[in-house]
C-alpha cells in the first residue's frame, strides 16, 4: 500500500503511482540526521543545537542572538590572540619587550630540547627561528617605544563577525521555518524536524537507515542542481529581455512602408569621424524618391557610417540605424549592458540603455526626433544577401518590432547610394568585381585558378592612388558637423583614414616614401585609421615622438634602435 505524507513545510517525500515527487529537508536539519538515529535522539540533537545558538535564552532565534554571540566570540578571540603576546610579560608590567620575548622563546626551546634529552646551547636553526618570531611579534609595537602593550596586541588582530560563521549558523536554523522568516521558536523547529525525519524515514519504522539517509542527500543534491539550473535559466531570460529591450524599434504607422537596407561598406569616406579618429567612418547616400506613403527606414552597416538622406526626406517617418563597428573600433563580439548617459550634444540622439562600446551610426537630412539608434551592436546583423541566415534574422527582428512585413529590402557589400522605396543600389563596383579578397605578395610567383572575380592581387609596394580609388571610389565627402544626428560625438579627422591619410601626410611633408614603399616619419604625426588592410611599414626618425593614434597592425621601426616599437593597448 502506498502512503502519501503531506507535511506543513515543503519537505515531503511523496509517492503516488509510478511518479515520485521528491523534495528534501532544509540543509540545517538534514545535516544533523545520522544513520541509525531514532526520532527522539534526532529531536534532542536539534534542541541542543537550538539552545546553544539561542544566546539570550529567550526561546526564540533572532538577529539579537547573532549580535550577542558574535560579540562574545570576538572578545574571546581577541583576548586569546593578545595572550599570545602577553605570555612573555616576564616582569608583569603589562607590556612585552624584545628582550623578554627572546628570553621566553629561548626558555621554550630549552624545555622542548630537555623533553628529547638534549642539553646545551641552542642550534643555529633554533636561534634563527627565535629571531623570526621576535620580529613578527614586535611588529605590533605601533608607537615604536620597544614595548608591546595589551592595547597594541589587541589592535594587531581585528577579526570580523563574518569570519566566525555565527550568522550563517543561526540564519540557517531560522530558515527552516520558511522563506522570509526573521525569527523562529523552538516549537517551530521541532515541528520542522519531525517533518524532516518523516520525509527521510520512508519505511516508517522510526529509525533512519544509511540507505534512507543517502537517498535524502541525493534528493537534496538533485534539487540543488535543479534550482541552480533554474536560476541560471532565469538569469539568461532576464539578460535576453534586456537585449531585446535595448534593441526594440518603435512600431511603424499603418500607412508606412518598411524598408530594410544593409551594407558592409560604403564607397565614400567621411571627413567627419564618429566617436574617434582611430576608427574609419564611411558615408553613403540614401535618396528618397517622390511618393505619397511615409517610409520607415531601417539600415544596418558593418563599418561606422554617416548616412546622407536626400530627396523627398519629408517621407521619412522613422530612421533606425545601427552598425557592428563600435566606438572602440571593433566588431561587436558580445553583449553586456550598463546604464550609460551619452554626452548631451546639440544634435546627438539620446540613448539611455546602451552597450559598451556604442555602435557607430549617424544620419544627415532627418530631424533628430525621427531618428533611433539601436543601443547594442548585436541587435541587427548586416547582410549582403536577403536569402541568408543573417538576412532572415534581421528581417524577423524588424518584422516583430515594427509590426509590418518589409516592403523593400536592399543589400550589397559596397554601396554608393540606395534609392528608396525602389530599392535600387548605385555602386562604382559591379557585382562580379567587388574587392572581397585582397592577396598581398611582394615577391615570387602566385598562381590563381578558377573564378578570380572579386579577388585583388597586389604585388610590390602599395600604390596609394590606386588603393584609394579602389577602397573609396566615392572620394572624401565634406559634411557639416552641425547637421549630423549621431549615436556618439562627432569629430573632424586630423588625418584621413587609410591610403587617403598617407597621401595627406606625404603632401604635408610629414612622410616621405622609400623605393621599397616604406614610409619615413619626419615630424610628429597621427597614424591614419584603418591601416590593417594595407601592409604599412613606418620608419621613425631619431628624436621624434611616437605617433599618436592606433598603428592598427602596422610595423613601426625606430631608426635610432633599429627595433620595432611596441604599442601597448593598441589593437592590431
Amino acid at each position: 500500500m502506498l502512503r502519501v505524507r503531506c507535511l506543513l513545510l515543503p519537505i515531503c517525500l511523496a509517492v503516488a503511482g509510478p511518479a515520485i515527487a521528491q523534495t528534501a529537508p532544509p540543509e540545517a536539519l538534514l545535516s544533523r540526521l545520522q544513520g541509525g538515529a531514532s526520532l527522539e535522539r534526532y529531536l534532542e540533537i536539534v534542541r541542543t543545537e537550538f539552545r546553544q545558538i539561542d544566546a539570550d535564552a529567550n526561546g526564540e532565534l533572532t538577529a539579537d542572538d547573532i549580535s550577542l554571540m558574535e560579540a562574545v566570540q570576538l572578545a574571546n578571540v581577541r583576548t586569546n590572540e593578545a595572550m599570545r603576546f602577553m605570555y612573555a610579560d616576564l616582569d608583569g608590567d603589562g607590556a612585552v619587550t624584545e628582550d623578554e620575548l627572546r628570553r621566553k622563546l629561548r626558555f621554550n626551546e630549552h624545555q622542548a630540547a630537555a623533553m628529547q634529552k638534549q642539553y646545551g646551547p641552542l642550534s643555529q636553526a633554533a636561534e634563527e627561528r627565535i629571531e623570526q618570531q621576535v620580529r613578527q611579534t614586535m611588529a605590533a609595537d605601533a608607537d615604536k617605544d620597544g614595548r608591546v602593550t595589551w592595547a597594541e596586541a589587541l589592535a594587531r588582530f581585528k577579526p570580523t563577525g563574518a569570519q566566525l560563521g555565527i550568522a550563517q549558523r543561526v540564519n540557517s536554523m531560522i530558515a527552516v521555518g520558511g522563506e522570509g522568516k526573521q525569527s523562529i521558536r523552538l516549537a517551530e523547529v521541532e515541528e520542522a524536524a519531525r517533518a524532516a525525519f518523516g520525509a527521510v524515514d520512508t519505511d516508517g519504522n522510526g529509525t533512519i537507515s544509511q540507505d534512507e539517509l543517502a537517498a535524502a542527500h541525493g534528493i537534496r543534491q538533485r534539487l540543488a542542481s535543479k534550482q541552480a539550473e533554474e536560476r541560471l535559466n532565469a538569469e539568461r531570460l532576464r539578460k535576453a529581455e534586456e537585449v531585446r529591450a535595448a534593441c526594440r524599434m518603435p512600431k511603424a504607422s499603418d500607412a508606412a512602408q518598411v524598408v530594410v537596407l544593409s551594407a558592409h561598406k560604403t564607397e565614400a569616406l567621411s571627413r567627419l569621424a564618429l566617436a574617434s579618429q582611430d576608427v574609419k567612418t564611411g558615408t553613403a547616400e540614401i535618396r528618397i524618391e517622390p511618393g505619397p506613403e511615409p517610409l520607415y527606414v531601417v539600415v544596418a552597416a558593418k563599418e561606422a557610417t554617416i548616412w546622407r538622406v536626400t530627396g523627398a526626406t519629408e517621407r521619412v517617418e522613422r530612421f533606425v540605424a545601427t552598425a557592428t563597428t563600435t566606438s572602440e573600433g571593433r566588431m561587436a563580439t558580445g553583449i553586456s549592458f550598463d546604464d550609460v548617459n551619452i554626452a548631451a550634444g546639440f544634435n546627438w540622439a539620446p540613448i539611455n540603455k546602451v552597450d559598451k562600446p556604442v555602435p557607430l551610426a549617424g544620419v544627415v537630412g532627418v530631424p533628430r526626433e525621427r531618428v533611433s539608434f539601436l543601443a547594442n551592436a548585436n541587435c541587427l546583423q548586416p547582410f549582403i544577401e536577403v536569402h541568408s541566415t543573417e538576412g532572415a534574422k534581421t528581417l524577423a527582428a524588424v518584422r516583430q518590432d515594427t509590426g509590418k512585413q518589409p516592403a523593400t529590402t536592399a543589400a550589397r557589400v559596397n554601396v554608393g547610394a540606395f534609392l528608396l522605396p525602389s530599392g535600387k543600389i548605385q555602386s562604382a563596383h559591379a557585382d562580379t568585381d567587388e574587392p572581397r579578397l585582397v592577396i598581398v605578395k611582394e615577391f615570387g610567383t602566385l598562381k590563381l585558378t578558377g573564378d578570380t572575380s572579386g579577388v585583388v592581387v597586389r604585388t610590390g609596394p602599395v600604390d596609394l592612388e590606386n588603393e584609394t580609388a579602389q577602397t573609396n571610389p566615392g572620394g572624401v565627402v565634406e559634411i557639416d558637423v552641425r547637421s549630423v544626428v549621431a549615436s556618439t560625438p562627432v569629430v573632424r579627422y586630423d588625418v584621413l583614414p587609410g591610403p587617403s591619410g598617407l597621401i595627406q601626410l606625404m603632401n604635408s611633408g610629414a612622410l616621405t616614401r622609400t623605393r621599397r614603399g616604406e614610409f619615413v616619419i619626419h615630424r610628429k604625426i597621427r597614424f591614419p585609421a584603418a591601416l590593417a588592410a594595407h601592409s604599412v611599414t613606418f620608419l621613425l626618425m631619431p628624436n621624434l615622438p611616437v605617433p599618436e593614434g592606433n598603428p592598427d597592425g602596422s610595423t613601426v621601426i625606430s631608426e635610432e634602435t633599429g627595433q620595432p616599437i611596441e604599442f601597448r593597448g593598441k589593437s592590431n
